[in-house]
């Protein structure tokens, strides 16, 4: 399964005809909706900036490493375990759940959830 956004630039007619040869699912959500249709975005990404943030956070605030260098080892050692603790199977199947990309649900979301909201 391949989840798009629905905008038009992102669908070609080439590339939709390869995935349906290979079997591949396209489940196209509707356009500049994906803050809120896209899986990983509504439960994982967040999450896991939040906690990338407090681990820097904790990490320059630690008395222990007064001195120390921040190198971009640092950065990925500690964004690293901000990703492992976001992104585990229950989370991400729960994600999928939640946004009816998995199992199909069309009624996750109502009608006034895609309405043009007024100034």
């Amino acid at each position: 399964m391949v989840v798009v956004d629905g905008h038009a630039s992102h669908l070609s007619l080439r590339v939709l005809l390869r995935l349906a040869q290979n079997n591949v699912i396209v489940h196209a959500v509707p356009a500049h909706t994906s803050h809120f249709t896209q899986p990983l975005d509504v439960s994982v990404f967040g999450p896991m900036n939040g906690s990338s943030k407090g681990f820097v956070s904790a990490y320059v605030n630690n008395c222990a490493n007064v001195g120390s260098n921040f190198t971009v080892y640092t950065a990925c050692e500690l964004v690293t375990a901000a990703y492992n603790s976001a992104m585990t199977p229950s989370i991400t199947k729960l994600d999928f759940a939640r946004t009816g990309v998995w199992p199909v649900n069309p009624s996750v979301f109502s009608d006034s959830t895609f309405s043009v909201s007024a100034p």
